[in-house]
């Protein structure tokens, strides 16, 4: 999506999870930078994804004991468009370069109306992470620049670590960016084992601001994505889930016709909070 575009598909990048994380308690992370054991794998769980008309991809790690469980193997490995996933590592690129001081950082809108109501006025960070304020983030990417974002991808070991293209939009439809199911989850295992070359305030801020909802005992924090990539419609969900002193980190990818995108709004959840159940994540 051009960065100067901003009608439905702009639009849908994901509205965000239910209201504010809960602090929980942190297990910790395996220290290899991904799972401990080889992965297995649930086939007969595709037909989630049947059942909803869509294809793609879930990747889940327990933490704790470093087994990671994938569903979709085909797509589990292949690279996509982050979409506003990247938003992550965004803010921690804005937070280490001075360009987002503090967790009160605050944009005025410019007065352009876009598609989503919420995007539609000021915001800060908290809530342009919560409503997914895709105005905000690209002028968060202007102000980071071309070279210190470049610099700061590879630092992180983001994807295929390619920003080409417009700065506030090489993350959006068909950008030159492209992650993997399995590396979003190697990423945020790394970021939440604290390491990623940043600070520990900027991952605290992170994870705080990151939206997060309550289902029984587990705290779901997640980040969507949308957009189209290869004239497909795309969706991401991507995030962690804490219960008691357990964790684990999901990614989920869903594919669909072009004309599907809204549906996958509200789809891209709750397949996920369907797949975490059959996995005895969340009852």
């Amino acid at each position: 999506m051009r960065a100067n575009v901003v009608p439905l598909l702009a639009a849908i990048a994901l509205i965000g999870c239910a209201e504010g994380p809960a602090s929980t308690a942190r297990p910790v992370a395996p220290s290899a930078d991904g799972p401990r054991s080889s992965p297995s794998y649930d086939d007969d769980a595709i037909a989630l994804f049947r059942e909803r008309n869509v294809t793609g991809s879930f990747v889940l790690l327990d933490v704790a004991s470093g087994r990671e469980t994938i569903v979709g193997r085909e797509d589990a490995d292949r690279p996509h468009v982050p979409f506003s996933s990247f938003k992550i590592p965004n803010t921690l690129i804005g937070l280490e370069t001075g360009v987002i001081p503090d967790e009160q950082f605050a944009l005025k809108w410019d007065g352009t109306v876009r598609a989503v109501d919420s995007w539609n006025r000021d915001h800060d960070l908290p809530s342009a992470m919560k409503h997914s304020a895709v105005w905000f983030y690209q002028e968060v990417a202007r102000r980071i620049g071309e070279e210190q974002m470049t610099s700061w991808v590879a630092r992180l070991g983001y994807g295929n670590r390619e920003v080409h293209g417009a700065v506030e939009a090489f993350w959006l439809d068909d950008g030159s960016i492209r992650i993997s199911p399995r590396e979003q989850v190697a990423f945020l295992r790394r970021l939440l084992a604290g390491e990623l070359p940043v600070s520990k305030r900027s991952t605290s801020i992170l994870e705080r601001i990151v939206p997060a909802e309550t289902l029984g005992t587990a705290i779901i924090h997640g980040k969507t994505g949308l957009g189209h990539e290869n004239g497909q419609a795309m969706g991401w969900f991507v995030g962690w889930v804490d219960a008691g002193s357990k964790r684990w980190i999901y990614a989920t990818h869903v594919r669909s016709a072009a004309e599907d995108l809204e549906r996958m709004i509200p789809l891209r959840r709750e397949l996920t909070h369907a797949l975490l159940r059959r996995a005895n994540v969340i009852r």
